[in-house]
């Protein structure tokens, strides 16, 4: 069971729920609460918690049960400002828009690709430009 707290239309008071469904945040729906409430305002899901805020008691917690997309959760805009590659050293390079840079150096042993060089600068940007997240990697290889 995932707590949401959800938002209404028209309405700036955030309401918290309970549910099995997996909703998106950002996302807005169309929701049946306790298999009896259709509501005719949809809902934004603001965000997902772990537990219940203090505000409510659990037993006063409604159940989402049923919920229907209207509208899906905004794309998040594009971080990348430039991205250079270096296919003889093996090297991409992608400049942020928060003025940071990220490189990655294609191992010895591997092919250069540059969508892996890419995917692996938001990696290494992930873990604040540090290495570690190759490790991440290597334990699942």
């Amino acid at each position: 069971m995932v707590y949401v707290t959800v938002r209404f239309n028209g309405c700036g008071k955030e309401y918290t729920y309970k549910t099995n469904l997996n909703l998106l945040p950002g996302a807005i729906y169309n929701i049946e609460a306790d298999n009896e409430t259709q509501y005719k305002s949809p809902v934004e899901v603001v965000k997902l918690n772990m537990r219940p805020s203090s505000e409510f008691p659990e037993d006063r917690i409604r159940t989402i049960t049923k919920a229907e997309m209207v509208n899906g959760p905004k794309r998040p805009k594009n971080p990348i400002k430039n991205v250079w590659f270096n296919e003889n050293k093996g090297t991409t390079v992608v400049q942020w828009y928060d003025g940071s840079k990220t490189k990655v150096i294609c191992n010895k042993n591997d092919t250069f690709d540059k969508e892996k060089g890419i995917a692996l600068c938001f990696m290494k940007k992930m873990y604040s430009n540090r290495g570690c997240y190759y490790e991440f990697i290597k334990k699942w290889l």
